[in-house]
């Protein structure tokens, strides 16, 4: 079995009973989760700017919203089970068709508006994903997890 689909069966049942949570970040801004003020705080305290929280992009497959954005770029936050929902490899709540629309919209902002920086936190007991996604304008960028001893 693949490692993307490893990945896929232990992260598609993980988010049945998960609600998300809204916390006031840095500059005042508002969060959604954990990873987002998680980004923020390592912002402030790489005294690096604090972005902005972007406005919705309008695209030919509906409405996208990054999470936040500079003046070059967006940042989009993921934990590696919404990276996977995003992608279309798992479903967000359990039961349900897997779809990549949001992935569709995420390549179409990079492509017609600004690049996208997704930001996938993991916890230090996932194990760090080989990420094999080349998309133009699309940067990920993988933070915390563990390395498997080989």
């Amino acid at each position: 079995m693949s490692k993307t689909l490893n990945l896929v069966k232990k992260y598609a049942n993980k988010r049945k009973n998960h609600r998300v949570k809204f916390y006031d970040g840095p500059g005042g801004l508002k969060c959604q989760g954990k990873g987002e003020l998680k980004f923020l705080k390592e912002v402030e305290k790489e005294k690096k700017p604090l972005p902005k929280k972007a406005d919705p992009q309008v695209t030919p497959m509906g409405t996208y919203t990054p999470d936040f954005e500079y003046p070059t770029y967006f940042v989009e936050v993921k934990s590696i089970g919404t990276l996977l929902c995003s992608l279309g490899l798992a479903t967000f709540k359990g039961p349900g068709k897997p779809s990549d629309l949001q992935w569709q919209k995420i390549k179409w902002v990079a492509k017609n508006v600004k690049p996208i920086l997704i930001i996938v936190y993991l916890s230090n007991k996932e194990a760090i994903p080989i990420v094999d996604i080349k998309q133009p304008n699309i940067t990920i960028v993988l933070k915390g997890g563990k390395l498997l001893k080989a």
